[in-house]
């Protein structure tokens, strides 16, 4: 994350999904979006409930908060055992950007593309920084944007370059 971010720029919208031992490390990941995006482009941020109060601490030290989606994850429960939780929902938290109409919930994780949509215009440039297995990536390149991404586990990235290839595949039939 450290690298791609430090060296890239103009990006329209940074949108990831860190993992969930990333907490420390979002702080940065503000710091770094904010001269890695354009002077109006968003950091989209999927995250948990739990570590919200220190996620947007560190955050917003950073960059300005915008808007937060529900993003319902149907009949799979997200258990947070150290708040006696069981949650249908996950926040995606959005930074910076322009006041633009904003939809903020979604069904399910595989509505990424209706948010991509809404925050982005064709042939944007969009950054994962926490590639994974590639659903933001595949997205993109279904909806026409240009993806870069990165991330420290290596059959992660070959998963995620399988699917943005089928999500390529896909778009060009």
């Amino acid at each position: 994350m450290e690298a791609l971010l430090a060296k890239i720029r103009n990006v329209d919208c940074i949108m990831t999904e860190p993992p969930n031992d990333a907490v420390p490390r979002f702080g940065e990941l503000a710091r770094l979006a904010k001269t890695a995006l354009k002077p109006d482009g968003i950091l989209c941020v999927i995250c948990r409930q739990n570590h919200l109060p220190q996620i947007m601490d560190g955050m917003t030290k950073h960059i300005s908060y915008r808007w937060m989606i529900a993003c319902l994850t149907g009949a799979q429960t997200v258990q947070v055992w150290n708040r006696k939780a069981n949650s249908f929902w996950k926040p995606i938290v959005i930074f910076g950007g322009q006041p633009r109409k904003w939809i903020d919930v979604l069904r399910r994780e595989s509505d990424f593309d209706r948010l991509i949509e809404h925050l982005t215009e064709r042939d944007a440039l969009v950054c994962d920084p926490f590639l994974g297995a590639g659903d933001i990536a595949a997205a993109c390149v279904r909806l026409t944007r240009r993806v870069v991404g990165c991330d420290t586990d290596a059959d992660m990235v070959k998963t995620a370059k399988s699917r943005v290839a089928l999500a390529l595949a896909e778009r060009v039939q």
